[in-house]
C-alpha cells in the first residue's frame, strides 16, 4: 500500500511539472496579457500636428513614410504598462523617437512626457537615469527590439535582449504612447502592451 501510495505520488508529480513546462502551461508566459496596439489600419491612432497620409498600415507593419516633422499617439493614454517594440530605419544617418506618458499639447511634439530617443548614436536616452544604449543597436536595415517596462517612477530598457538601464524619477504618471516623425522613414512591426495596473 505504501509503494502504491509512493507510485501515484511521483505520477501526480510528473504530470504536475509537464503541465507547468508545456508551452500555454502554467509557467508559460501568458502572452494574451498583451494587446497588440498594430492592426490593419490606422485604428486605434492619432496623427498629431502632421499630414496624415504620412502614417499607414502594411501588411501589420507600422510605417511612417518619411516626410513632415509630428508624431503619432495611441487615442488612450496609459500609466504603468510594459511595452514589447520591433522597430527598423532602412538607412543611416536616421532620427525618431518612443514617446512615453506623453501629453497632447505641443507642436511638433509633445512638450510634457518622455522620450526614449532613437537618433543614431543617442539611442535609449531621454529619460530620467537612461544611459546610452547605442551599443546594443543592430545597423539598418536590421530589426531591433526593444522591452520597455514603464512602473511608478521608473523606467527600464532592455534593447536586444540586454538589459540598458533602470531609470528613476518619472514623475509624469500618465500619458500616449507615440512614434516621432522627423523626416526618416520608419517601420514598426511589432508594437503590444501589457497593462501593469488597471486602465479607467
Amino acid at each position: 500500500m505504501r509503494k502504491l501510495s509512493l507510485v501515484f505520488g511521483v505520477l501526480v508529480l510528473g504530470v504536475g511539472l509537464a503541465i507547468w513546462c508545456a508551452p500555454g502551461g502554467v509557467g508559460a508566459e501568458d502572452k494574451e496579457s498583451f494587446t497588440n496596439l498594430i492592426g490593419k489600419d490606422l485604428t486605434g491612432w492619432e496623427v498629431m500636428n502632421m499630414p496624415k497620409d504620412q502614417w499607414t498600415v502594411e501588411d501589420g507593419v507600422l510605417i511612417y513614410l518619411g516626410k513632415g516633422n509630428g508624431w503619432l499617439r495611441t487615442e488612450k493614454p496609459y500609466t504603468n504598462f510594459v511595452l514589447r517594440v520591433e522597430w527598423r530605419f532602412l538607412k543611416a544617418p536616421y532620427d525618431s523617437g518612443l514617446f512615453i506618458r506623453a501629453g497632447t499639447e505641443g507642436s511638433p511634439w509633445p512638450k510634457s512626457g518622455y522620450q526614449l530617443q532613437m537618433a543614431k548614436g543617442s539611442e535609449g536616452t531621454g529619460v530620467p537615469g537612461a544611459k546610452n544604449a547605442a551599443s546594443t543597436i543592430k545597423a539598418p536595415p536590421e530589426w531591433n527590439k526593444w522591452e520597455v517596462t514603464v512602473n511608478g517612477d521608473e523606467v527600464t530598457l532592455v534593447s536586444n535582449g540586454e538589459k540598458v538601464y533602470t531609470g528613476k524619477g518619472a514623475k509624469v504618471a500618465a500619458g500616449h504612447i507615440g512614434w516621432q516623425a522627423e523626416g526618416h522613414r520608419l517601420e514598426v512591426r511589432k508594437c503590444e502592451i501589457k497593462v501593469l495596473v488597471d486602465e479607467k
